[in-house]
């Protein structure tokens, strides 16, 4: 029955654009691969294709307008140009003169080979449009398989014992003796189970904890290889073999942790209730595993137009006092780990008797406070201790939602280069049943170093494929809950960390989308996040009433410089941290003050700035290392 279904999908086209103006245009036209996760050395070998874009220039859309998808899989069998049957890529209507466009197209391969897939969009009239070629893809039926568990061996015996952990999602390099090439032979999964399939060759399997980016060698210096003691594996793969290895690993001594804190919600609606997730974690560490003893506590601020519910997930809050949220981080397990979700209601008016509290509106901003302490070990980086986390009251809001850390500065998200990015991927069943299976499909801009791409955590197990520049989270059996019959347990989030490429330069444009699908369903396509590697600025001019000053450089590196443009020579400046700490307090006589920034964490500052008349003014600076 299933293969009947795939050669329906096989066979059918879209329907012709009936009602497009003649200067419409296809624009952002995309693809992202999504197949069914089956290996590409076992025929046959499914390959699917989530073929995406928007149209521009339609005098009025209409929800019947469509787009002609035509399709060449490289291996003599294609989708015609010009066929039509019942599947449409139909253009959704968005504004006043344009749209957007989706479908999904499976194809089983039968036979091996390197193939090749073209598509082409094309509008009413025949021209074409726009035309893709996606990355090559081979399909063997000669592969061998590898298999095995990697664990931390706690008593040192090169065995796995039940109490003893798996390492998850770390990657497996498979280096062919013969030509040097390395190829990825996979990711171990959230229990340490790793499965690979290779084509015959003698290879060195390469499963230690480092990878080879454009930073070098990265080295997770919390574990060491043990068994084998070299961490690797000299493999000679036969057609049709069948092959089994372990790879175990024991802690080391650590002096530093640098511990960071991250935060998501899927929005707030006034009179609605929301989810918040805190997470705190080692940005660089992508395995939480020491034998270190560690301590700390996480606090998160609530808006005042926010009232604390209760919580739904994870490690539950020590105390709740007033917009205060704590937890206590009384274990390593905790700190290295800690992933908490709480419930939150957004008013819709005011206390009563308080003149400090408006209610929110479309539009609004609340803004959420977390901080996690220094641990009992040195934390190098103070800067990601404390998150300044700010989302838009809305309507309504999709929970199907990727959101990346830090937003960075404006409509462009300008971040610093060089900047830690950590993306987290929402997901909620809405429908009427359960979902057994879910799979997130992400493509990866070209701009970051997907080599530094780790898993920080997940709600959920979840195995994680990486080919090309694609990242796939797939939950297996997971049975996903659906909203209206239990809504905490409809939902689940995934966050990974990656870096940009050193190589960028300022101005470049970072985004991301991913694709969320539900069992057999289309994909859900998320929002698309924006960074860009910012233009760096030299002066800034503020005033207000009778205070003028310029503040430069902004960033600001070792110095920042506060100079006054009227005769107020007498002025005093405060620098304080988003949680109201003062960094800095110094005075002058003269109008001009020189600060010294080089000891001051990264991030983003409030400066206040005060006259000898009492007149003062404030704003924000950003202070980058």
């Amino acid at each position: 029955m299933k293969t009947q279904k795939l050669l329906l999908i096989f066979t059918t086209i879209l329907l012709a654009c009936t009602m497009l103006d003649a200067n419409a245009q296809i624009t952002g036209f995309k693809i992202t691969k999504t197949d069914s996760m089956s290996s590409y050395c076992r025929l046959p070998a499914e390959d699917g294709i989530f073929i995406y874009g928007t149209v521009t220039g339609i005098v009025s859309p209409t929800a019947h307008d469509s787009v002609y998808i035509g399709i060449n899989f490289g291996d003599g069998t294609s989708i015609p140009l010009y066929t039509y049957d019942s599947v449409n890529a139909e253009i959704i209507p968005s504004g006043s003169s344009g749209g957007y466009f989706s479908c999904y197209v499976a194809h089983p391969y039968t036979f091996p080979g390197t193939f090749t897939q073209k598509i082409v969009a094309t509008l009413k009239g025949g021209t074409i449009a726009d035309s893709l070629v996606a990355s090559a893809i081979t399909i063997s039926s000669t592969c061998g398989t590898l298999s095995g568990l990697l664990y931390i061996d706690g008593n040192s015996n090169c065995i796995k014992d039940a109490a003893e952990d798996g390492i998850k999602w770390m990657p497996l390099l498979a280096v062919n003796t013969s030509t040097g090439d390395t190829i990825s032979a996979g990711w171990s999964n959230d229990s340490g189970y790793y499965y690979a399939e290779l084509p015959p060759a003698t290879y060195t399997i390469v499963p230690v904890a480092f990878r080879y980016g454009s930073y070098g060698y990265w080295i997770d210096s919390n574990i060491t290889a043990s068994c084998p003691s070299s961490g690797t594996y000299t493999l000679s793969v036969a057609s049709g073999g069948s092959y089994s290895k372990n790879f175990a690993y024991t802690c080391k001594p650590i002096t530093t942790y640098d511990a960071s804190i991250n935060v998501w919600t899927n929005g707030f609606v006034p009179g609605d209730s929301s989810y918040i997730y805190v997470i705190a974690y080692d940005w660089l560490w992508y395995f939480h595993y020491t034998c270190a003893s560690l301590t700390s506590t996480v606090t998160l601020a609530l808006d005042a137009k926010l009232t604390y519910l209760g919580s739904f997930y994870g490690l539950a809050p020590s105390s709740v006092s007033g917009s205060t949220v704590t937890w206590t981080l009384s274990s390593t397990k905790d700190v290295v780990n800690f992933y908490s979700g709480i419930w939150v209601r957004t008013a819709t008016t005011a206390t009563i008797g308080d003149s400090t509290t408006t209610p929110p509106t479309i539009g609004d901003t609340i803004k959420l406070v977390a901080y996690i302490a220094p641990t009992t070990f040195t934390d190098p980086n103070l800067s990601n201790n404390t998150l300044n986390y700010n989302k838009e009251v809305r309507s309504s809001h999709d929970p199907n939602a990727k959101e990346v850390t830090p937003a960075g500065a404006g409509k462009e998200g300008y971040i610093a280069k060089n900047t830690e990015l950590t993306y987290t991927i929402h997901f909620q069943n809405t429908g009427s049943a359960k979902a057994r299976n879910i799979t997130i499909s992400d493509d990866i801009d070209p701009n970051l170093d997907i080599t530094t791409l780790h898993v920080i955590n997940a709600t959920h197990n979840a195995s994680m494929y990486v080919t090309n520049n694609t990242v796939k989270f797939r939950f297996e059996n997971v049975n996903l809950d659906y909203s209206s019959h239990n809504l905490s347990a409809s939902m689940g989030a995934v966050t990974y960390g990656i870096k940009p490429k050193r190589s960028i330069t300022a101005g470049t444009k970072m985004t991301n989308t991913a694709a969320i699908y539900f069992d057999y369903n289309a994909p859900i396509i998320t929002n698309t996040t924006l960074n860009t590697i910012q233009i760096p600025t030299s002066i800034q001019q503020v005033s207000l009433n009778d205070v003028s000053a310029k503040i430069f450089p902004n960033p600001a590196n070792t110095e920042l410089n506060i100079k006054m443009d009227n005769n107020n020579n007498n002025i005093s400046v405060i620098i304080m941290d988003m949680l109201g700490r003062i960094v800095a307090n110094k005075n002058s006589n003269n109008g001009t003050i020189v600060i010294a920034t080089q000891n001051v964490p990264s991030g983003l500052y409030l400066v206040n700035i005060k006259d000898a008349e009492g007149n003062e003014l404030n704003t924000q600076v950003s202070i980058q290392h």
